[in-house]
């Protein structure tokens, strides 16, 4: 839209036209600046395995949960320091989960991490094979959107649910984390949970760049239906 606007004012010989265009474009730029935010784990992002395994549309998560989408697989370990730099660590991990869902769906913090066959953590149940059930201590549900990360092998991969009602049950499968050289998918090492900040919004507003480029368009219209009449 901004390139039709700007060819507009290239081939416009009305002054006052030239002026009304040039002033929509501005006004857009200021309100929305056409900048693009760069993913922190996109370096350490996977040929293959993806996270959108096979059957993932099909694939029952659990009662009351939605899938909305994924990411991965990466490469290395989503907790920790970091390594020095050799993994993405925790910081990374939460930044690449705003960067891709925070805008829309959190913001999310890292709520913690269960290894397999322990109970400490916000998992009271995490199942070491290539599928089963994460479990939630009853008291604990979860409501809204979160994320989870399974971590197998060397991968992980992240998963955006929704919770249309209180859950504590969480059905995972790894094949889109870690395959063997068989294609065989790898057991689970750990699970982190991501939630939504305490008392933020997951509203998305509506982008307001359009809303100043239609109210110039609409000027125009009535400058040109007056220039007819």
């Amino acid at each position: 839209m901004l390139l039709a606007l700007q060819c507009h004012i290239i081939t416009s010989k009305d002054p006052m036209h030239r002026k009304l265009l040039a002033l929509a474009i501005a006004s857009a730029l200021t309100v929305a600046p056409l900048t693009a935010s760069a993913d922190p784990l996109s370096s350490y992002l996977n040929a293959s395995p993806s996270c959108a395994f096979a059957n993932i549309n099909s694939f029952v998560w659990g009662t009351g949960l939605t899938y909305v989408g994924c990411s991965g697989s990466y490469s290395n370990n989503n907790v920790g320091s970091g390594n020095g730099g050799g993994a993405p660590g925790s910081a990374v991990t939460v930044a690449g989960i705003n960067t891709l869902w925070g805008g829309a769906y959190g913001p999310f913090v890292e709520a913690g991490t269960t290894n397999a066959g322990q109970s400490t953590g916000p998992f009271s149940v995490v199942p070491s094979g290539s599928s089963g059930m994460l479990q939630l201590p009853p008291q604990d549900p979860l409501s809204g959107y979160f994320v989870i990360a399974l971590k197998s092998s060397t991968n992980f991969s992240l998963y955006l649910l929704e919770a249309t009602a209180p859950v504590s049950q969480i059905n995972f499968k790894t094949d889109g984390t870690s395959l063997n050289k068989k294609g065989i998918p790898q057991g689970l090492s750990h699970a982190t949970l991501y939630t939504v900040v305490s008392g933020s919004s997951t509203t998305v507003p509506e982008p307001s760049t359009y809303v100043l480029l239609g109210a110039g368009l609409v000027a125009l219209g009535g400058m040109a239906r007056r220039k007819k009449a």
